[in-house]
């Protein structure tokens, strides 16, 4: 199981991937500031990667509400950082629930570390995804092509490493 941010989820739907998680870790949590940015928002605007989620919320992600007792954490990291709320709200549920995280933004990702939560990108799902021989390296490939088509925003020297560990 792992908590998830919005990016992730946004940018696997798009290229048809979001499936990965679930072979992966099996159960994703989000936070309700995650599914207001991802499903309730993106369906506002006609977005089908909001139907996708909405979908997978129905069978395998799991919403959670913060609890009165998190507001106080989920404050203290938005004064801490420039952040969203949807990315406290996944620190706060991570930390409380001692799972990892899914987060590609860099701030958060910080923020999480020094929380001791452990972390993960877009990338290293998918990397992870190909090293327990979920999908090929090939698929590994296009998949980190189309999350950059998607408009995930990675390094060039991010994905020249990529690309080489994929060699």
């Amino acid at each position: 199981m792992i908590v998830s941010n919005s990016s992730p989820l946004i940018h696997l739907s798009k290229i048809g991937w979001l499936i990965l998680l679930k072979k992966i870790f099996n159960r994703v949590v989000i936070p309700r500031a995650v599914f207001q940015e991802t499903v309730i928002k993106g369906e506002d605007k006609g977005y089908l990667d909001a139907k996708l989620i909405r979908k997978a919320t129905e069978e395998w992600i799991e919403v959670k509400d913060l609890e009165e007792s998190q507001r106080k954490e989920f404050n203290l990291i938005l004064k801490m950082a420039p952040i969203g709320h949807a990315e406290a709200e996944a620190i706060v549920l991570a930390k409380d629930m001692n799972l990892p995280i899914l987060v590609d933004d860099l701030i958060a990702q910080r923020i999480a570390k020094s929380y001791e939560i452990e972390t993960y990108w877009t990338t290293s799902v998918v990397l992870r995804a190909w090293k327990e021989n979920i999908i090929s390296k090939d698929k590994t490939k296009i998949i980190i092509e189309d999350l950059i088509e998607s408009g995930l925003r990675i390094k060039p020297e991010v994905v020249l490493e990529l690309m080489k560990k994929l060699s």
